[in-house]
């Protein structure tokens, strides 16, 4: 049987319900000095004007029976009436029945009540009574008595309790339990139920006195008085002893459950201190890995840039697109879609054309300035003369292409007056 199987819950212990159980124990008579030929009805007759009853015995041969009464009061009538009757010049006995499953509870916590003691050991079995013994002034005896309806339970609590070590609270001072033995306190012993044998009648030849001093019955009262007084003092030493052991002990078991408490706390620091470690190295990890994945992107788009630099300005738009695919997948799958580039306008090709050959005039133009020199004054060629007959379109698409502009020399300057020789300039004419 598990340990966990005799735990009980936590401390939340209802109020014992006032109503009184029926067919307990406590309820349980004996009937003795019965004559031979008692049947079973005979017996049942006792007791049928006292209340309802169970479980009904007799054996005429020892000349006693046991009966079960429905409640303890009906019981305490029916005792009452029952007993010392004459039946057939038998004096009839009647008392309370010895419960066979009541344990005796020693060393109890001042603090434990009828609730707690009911509450502990009911997880043995069905019980049928638990109370704490009080002196007259209501104050706890460190004792009590526990009735279990079977002896199932009774045996298991036993055995379990004497075994282990069984507490009731957070004061780690374990139980003891033995079986309960009743003293019968109420009637006591009557002269009509005492056997009166020969001990018997050489007791009751003298009357009670008192003895005289120097007689040989003062001799030995007095020794038989010493014996006592012996007794009661080593008894009252050993409980002294018995109570400085046990506040010793109780010192010393505050100063382990102190030491244990801090020692439990080191151990939670420890480890919590330990967490804190592993938290932080999981921290820099994480941070260092996300550093090295930021660079590796940095590495990345910077090699892009540099192949989209060396391929030329035709990759340029390619990867403007998929930079701004990465950004938007730093930004997350949440962020909204990037807005498309602007459209070029529709006359883009035909502007830039015009810009180059403007820009190609203007060269030529300042071409043949420059090699007018000396204060001569020269009368600029047409522009159909300086290109040697070569349409605009062809000289503003070549520089469309990339191509430099080609410059041609005035129709003046080549060689033959253009005739095709290969003669240098013509001499000027005379004044």
């Amino acid at each position: 049987m598990r340990e966990d199987e005799f735990r009980g819950p936590p401390d939340n212990v209802p109020a014992i319900p006032l109503s009184e159980k029926k067919y307990t124990g406590r309820c349980r008579l004996f009937l003795g000095n019965l004559p031979n030929e008692m049947t079973e009805d005979d017996f049942k007759d006792f007791f049928t004007p006292h209340g309802e009853f169970t479980e009904v015995f007799v054996n005429p041969s020892k000349g006693f029976g046991f009966i079960r009464m429905d409640t303890r009061s009906n019981a305490e009538k029916a005792k009452a009436a029952i007993d010392g009757i004459n039946h057939k010049g038998r004096t009839l006995r009647c008392r309370f029945a010895t419960h066979g499953a009541a344990l005796k509870v020693l060393h109890l916590s001042p603090h434990v009540t009828n609730e707690k003691l009911e509450e502990a050991f009911s997880m043995f079995g069905e019980l049928e009574r638990a109370v704490v013994i009080v002196d007259d002034r209501g104050k706890s005896t460190g004792e009590g008595i526990v009735e279990f309806a079977r002896k199932s339970g009774f045996n298991a609590a036993m055995k379990r309790i004497n075994e282990g070590v069984f507490l009731l609270g957070a004061n780690p001072k374990p139980i003891v339990v033995e079986p309960f033995e009743p003293k019968d306190d109420n009637d006591g012993l009557q002269d009509r139920f005492t056997s009166k044998s020969n001990e018997y009648m050489k007791e009751r030849e003298q009357p009670p006195r008192f003895c005289p001093q120097g007689s040989f019955e003062f001799e030995i009262g007095n020794k038989w008085k010493e014996l006592y007084q012996n007794f009661r003092k080593q008894e009252e030493n050993l409980k002294r002893q018995f109570d400085e052991a046990a506040l010793k002990l109780e010192f010393e078991m505050e100063s382990a459950a102190m030491d244990h408490q801090a020692q439990m706390l080191r151990q939670d620091l420890m480890r919590k201190q330990e967490e804190l470690r592993m938290l932080e190295e999981q921290q820099q990890m994480e941070m260092q890995r996300r550093l090295e994945q930021r660079r590796q992107m940095e590495d990345q788009q910077r090699r892009q840039e540099d192949d989209i630099r060396l391929r030329g300005p035709g990759q340029q738009g390619m990867y403007q697109k998929e930079r701004n695919m990465n950004m938007g997948n730093e930004r997350g799958m949440d962020a909204p879609p990037m807005q498309p580039p602007p459209a070029p306008p529709a006359n883009l090709g035909i502007e830039q054309e015009r810009r180059n050959m403007g820009r190609g005039q203007r060269m030529n133009d300042m071409s043949d300035a420059g090699m007018m020199g000396n204060g001569q004054q020269a009368m600029a060629p047409s522009f159909q003369e300086r290109s040697g007959g070569m349409p605009p379109s062809l000289l503003g698409a070549g520089s469309l292409m990339g191509m430099p502009t080609m410059r041609l020399p005035p129709a003046g300057r080549l060689g033959n007056g253009g005739g095709g020789g290969g003669g240098g300039p013509t001499p000027p004419g005379p004044a």
